[in-house]
């Protein structure tokens, strides 16, 4: 095994330990994309290559603790470990929407989604339009410079 490399890595992939373990355990296989946690700088193919190499690795925690504590132990310990897991995830989420809500409709510090979708279209129309009078102004300079 290579302790030290001296030359420049094709790709770094640089986070946290939990952020790690997260991006490893994912059902998803891109996964890793979207984990803010997680910097893959470099060759993106790599980080898709580690993702499939912890496709293949079967990690059990459950297992490992069963060792010590038995079957029964280590599978309340896993399901304590996973219900909290989701309920943090839960209000997590629900703390988004909070703050989402909040900063949109009690302070007004962010647009709502209507008011930014409504936004979005009067641009697209004004860009429209904008491309039809460059037209116009194309055409009527073409025919004021023929003789």
């Amino acid at each position: 095994m290579l302790e030290r490399f001296n030359g420049e890595p094709d790709t770094s992939i640089i986070g946290t330990a939990p952020a790690l373990l997260s991006m490893a355990l994912s059902d998803s296989p891109l996964s890793f994309l979207a984990n803010k946690d997680v910097v893959i700088e470099g060759d993106v193919d790599v980080g898709r290559r580690f993702q499939a190499m912890f496709d293949r690795v079967n990690l059990d925690p459950e297992e490992w603790v069963s060792r010590y504590t038995g079957d029964v132990v280590a599978h309340q310990i896993g399901s304590a470990v996973r219900s909290g897991h989701f309920w943090a995830r839960g209000v997590a989420k629900k703390l988004e929407l909070d703050i989402k809500e909040f900063l949109q409709y009690e302070t007004r510090d962010l647009p709502a989604p209507t008011e930014t979708n409504h936004f979005f279209e009067k641009v697209d129309v004004l860009r429209s339009d904008e491309d039809r009078l460059e037209a116009k102004v194309q055409r009527l300079e073409a025919a004021l410079s023929q003789p």
